[in-house]
């Protein structure tokens, strides 16, 4: 439970990458994100992206299951953070889990592996939407939520 709780710590704490249109956030068991999925990302949907502002935000973990090891990967589409936040969590993403056995939990490695595995599959089933699919299932984590927020007054009871 401990390991857990560090896990989801260091997930929400983490930085947005390096990558000019990756945003991730995880247990830091891959070292660039960016790096890692970007030939999974085409051209044209990284020049969408950087001219809407957007970035593809990737959120994930890892943890022992007894002998073995799960690790979760979600990637979605966002509005670009600033420098000082997090990305809004994607209303559209895709999801991908990845399960070994008889692997050693504790092995930085083998956790690495795993999750790399599990992040480059969450990447790639985004990748394979239509651009306009994508933006289109985005629309509720791109929105400007402040503006809704007005037109509808909260109901205090």
């Amino acid at each position: 439970m401990k390991r857990f709780a560090a896990a989801l710590i260091l997930m929400l704490a983490a930085g947005a990458s390096s990558g000019i249109t990756v945003a991730s956030y995880g247990d830091n068991s891959i070292a660039n994100t960016a790096d890692t999925v970007a030939d999974l990302i085409p051209n044209d949907l990284g020049q969408v992206l950087d001219a809407a502002d957007l970035v593809i935000v990737v959120e994930y973990d890892s943890t022992a299951l007894g002998s073995g090891l799960v690790c979760h990967a979600t990637a979605g589409i966002s509005l670009r953070p600033e420098s000082d936040s997090t990305a809004r969590v994607p209303a559209l993403r895709a999801v991908h889990t990845v399960l070994k056995r008889d692997v050693v939990p504790d092995d930085a490695t083998s956790r690495g592996k795993c999750t790399v595995e599990a992040v480059r599959a969450a990447v790639k089933t985004l990748t394979e939407f239509p651009v306009e699919v994508l933006l289109r299932g985005s629309n509720a984590s791109v929105a400007d939520r402040s503006r809704r927020q007005l037109a509808k007054p909260a109901l205090i009871i």
